[in-house]
């Protein structure tokens, strides 16, 4: 009899068990058709978004390889400001790098088949060089205003080697200190988002409003209002160099007509300079041109970044999410074009590597 009972008991736990075991799987299928119809309506979306970050990934190595490949090889690109130009393609390759495991990381239903290490390198791989790209982007703002605005004797005392160094770290130093602070607090935890299919952090944490507060914060506001800044200033400044030209030119040109009035078609008279020197004209031309390539690549930025901060601050946007993760990650291929297109110097020196004339590089 108590045999019996004991039997008995240990069937219906076996019973018990099962239903939770049978409930937990209907959960987990449930919970996953749901992410998946939110997000992902088929799993050919999925291929398609990485199929998107390979193009991405292939096309921003290569561009951004050719890039220091240019300066490495052109001693006319060896200049103060493309420290900064190198710095922001290095941050652009180590994301191009990273973008394949966002590859997997989309085609992954279920779970991440990798070591979750991986993931977790894939997310910071990301983060901290668009981090990096942002303040790089600050600082190409100001040394461009300082330049064109400023005396060549500030220039030169401002970007000596020891301040471009600390310029440079310190563009890396704040985005690795904020992906570091989910290390040291755990205030999320970096990995697989099964939600959005991504390398980043659970976005099911309750934690993760807040962290995403704390980067856009320290990221964005401060350097979105210096580069600003820094390029209305050299609009403002350009356009009152423009106007004084214009009215110095004016000015020669009736001292010239009063002259000859005066003295007879036989005298000589002094010639009066109607215009900055062609050397001096040649430099500023290309200074300004210069200057609108990296405000070109300042707004490709800014095109590729908004969608991307607009979509996590608003609700029932889950399905567009995907794809401006791909803009977001496709401004790291996109610089490349623009240095070879609009940059002057990198435009030569693109065209020499191209054809394989890499003695005629200037």
């Amino acid at each position: 009899m108590q045999e019996g009972c004991l039997l008995q008991n240990e069937i219906s736990h076996k019973n018990v068990r099962r239903t939770f075991i049978r409930m937990e799987i209907e959960n987990a299928t449930s919970t996953a058709t749901a992410v998946e119809d939110v997000v992902f309506s088929t799993y050919g979306e999925r291929q398609l978004i990485a199929a998107f970050y390979g193009v991405v990934a292939v096309v921003g190595t290569v561009g951004n390889c050719l890039v220091l490949l240019a300066v490495l090889l052109s001693r006319k690109l060896r200049t103060v400001p493309n420290v900064f130009v190198v710095n922001l393609s290095i941050a652009d390759l180590i994301s191009s790098l990273s973008v394949p495991w966002q590859a997997v990381a989309v085609l992954s239903v279920d779970k991440w088949p990798l070591p979750d290490w991986v993931c977790t390198m894939g997310a910071l791989g990301v983060l901290i060089p668009i981090g990096c790209s942002l303040d790089t982007l600050a600082l190409i703002a100001v040394n461009r205003v300082v330049l064109i605005t400023r005396t060549k004797a500030t220039y030169q005392r401002l970007y000596r080697r020891r301040w471009i160094a600390v310029m440079v770290i310190a563009a890396w130093a704040l985005p690795l200190t904020i992906a570091s602070l989910p290390l040291v607090s755990h205030i999320v935890e970096f990995g697989f988002d099964s939600v959005f299919g991504t390398c980043g952090w659970d976005s099911w944490n309750p934690n993760s409003p807040i962290y995403a507060l704390i980067l856009a914060v320290a990221s964005y506001p401060v350097q979105l209002c210096t580069i600003i800044a820094c390029y209305l200033a050299i609009l403002v400044h350009l356009c009152k160099h423009h106007k004084a030209l214009t009215m110095r030119v004016h000015d020669e040109q009736a001292s010239v007509q009063d002259t000859t009035s005066v003295f007879t078609v036989g005298s000589a008279a002094a010639p009066v300079p109607l215009a900055p020197r062609p050397a001096q004209r040649n430099h500023r031309r290309r200074q300004i041109a210069v200057t609108k390539n990296l405000f070109f690549v300042v707004c490709a930025f800014f095109l590729c970044t908004t969608p991307y901060a607009i979509c996590i601050m608003l609700q029932g946007t889950q399905k567009l999410l995907p794809y401006v993760t791909v803009l977001l990650f496709a401004n790291s291929c996109l610089n490349p074009f623009i240095y070879a297109t609009k940059h002057p110097d990198f435009k030569k020196a693109f065209g020499c590597m191209l054809r394989f004339r890499f003695r005629s590089i200037p």
